[in-house]
């Protein structure tokens, strides 16, 4: 967390790789993730995109100021069935 609460482009690269990518590598057990932000540039950096291309991540972004809108969205979980 940064001393003002504001995020950058470091910090959310950081928090991609310590805390997103760390918590749910496991359970994906190699497929795919998608993470939805909101579509704020301070969120999202060339070197942010890189690691999630790099490690399975899609990342998704919602449109400038819609993320009020579109906030039920981001608590959604898909069950796929294998055949």
């Amino acid at each position: 967390m940064s001393e003002n609460g504001w995020t950058y482009n470091e910090l959310a690269r950081n928090w991609l790789e310590k805390d997103f990518d760390a918590q749910t590598r496991a359970k994906a057990g190699g497929r795919l993730r998608v993470l939805i932000l909101d579509g704020h540039k301070s969120h999202v950096s060339e070197a942010f995109l890189e690691y999630a291309k790099a490690n399975n991540i899609c990342i998704l972004g919602y449109p400038p100021h819609c993320t009020h809108a579109l906030q039920g969205l981001n608590v959604v979980t898909v069950r796929l069935r294998r055949h």
